[in-house]
């Protein structure tokens, strides 16, 4: 299964060129600008390099932290939130919810909903990866509630994929396969063709786990499929293989060889 990097959907292997050019001109923003301007362009790169560099984003973030005073504004919620993350990706967990409590204690003050939202979402993650499932399905359940305020049918959808993974690793399929469905929906009528078929991969590794292989590999080909249209060949690999497995069960002995054999090869093109 694909597991989300939760965080709003970002897998970033590499910066590519555009975001680079971004990056760029936010450090040349920090070398000439002074005050709230400054600051911004510091949380913008701490974020920037969060997924892919996270010591760099740190430190940028705490450029940004030690610029600003103990008074509540958006800004410090903010700093407090991207320095979260910074530690949340290195499994760096009590430093992530000290600075996400922090955060949510601002944009609690300051009634910002949507801001709690994300950093409410943030929680659940950490508790999440550290087996506090029972945790992880409130929180993310308080910040779909909070992402339902503002219509933001993107954010419910990521908060549906997320339940989804939880649910899968507590074994609760169908809860899994419930809100996986919820987040297809919503993605398809977005027109969000990477994001729908993440969720068509998933969903198959959800019926794999619950011997219903006629439905994995419904979706996995389907998944397959849409990989390979949108030119995610990393991905589709994942896809073929649980085509593969699917076909084993089922006793698509010819059809199980060929597809695992072509998700070898795809993995090793790959280096994984």
């Amino acid at each position: 299964m694909i597991r989300y990097l939760y965080w709003l959907f970002i897998l970033c292997f590499s910066l590519s060129a555009t975001a680079q050019e971004n990056i760029d001109s936010l450090k040349h923003v920090v070398q000439s600008a002074a005050g709230e301007s400054k600051i911004k362009a510091l949380n913008n790169l701490c974020y920037a390099y969060a997924y892919v560099q996270a010591d760099s984003a740190r430190a940028y973030g705490m450029q940004a932290l030690n610029l600003q005073t103990e008074t509540d504004t958006e800004l410090l919620a903010e700093t407090l939130h991207y320095l979260a993350i910074t530690y949340q990706v290195q499994s760096r967990y009590p430093e992530a919810l000290n600075y996400d409590e922090r955060s949510l204690q601002i944009r609690t003050r300051l009634k910002d909903s949507l801001g709690m939202a994300n950093t409410i979402n943030n929680i659940a993650v950490i508790y999440d990866e550290q087996g506090r499932y029972r945790e992880a399905v409130q929180s993310y359940l308080k910040a779909y509630d909070l992402y339902k305020r503002h219509g933001s049918e993107i954010k419910l959808a990521l908060v549906n994929v997320n339940l989804g993974v939880v649910f899968k690793g507590m074994g609760e399929y169908q809860n899994s396969i419930n809100n996986y469905r919820q987040a297809l929906q919503k993605f398809a009528a977005l027109k969000r063709d990477y994001e729908t078929a993440v969720c068509q991969v998933n969903i198959g590794s959800v019926f794999i786990s619950m011997q219903q292989y006629d439905s994995a590999l419904y979706y996995s080909l389907q998944a397959e499929k849409l990989f390979k249209q949108l030119g995610y060949v990393r991905f589709e690999a994942v896809a073929t293989g649980n085509a593969g497995i699917a076909h084993g069960k089922l006793g698509h002995t010819a059809d199980a060889i060929q597809f695992l054999n072509r998700a070898i090869k795809n993995h090793l093109a790959n280096h994984n």
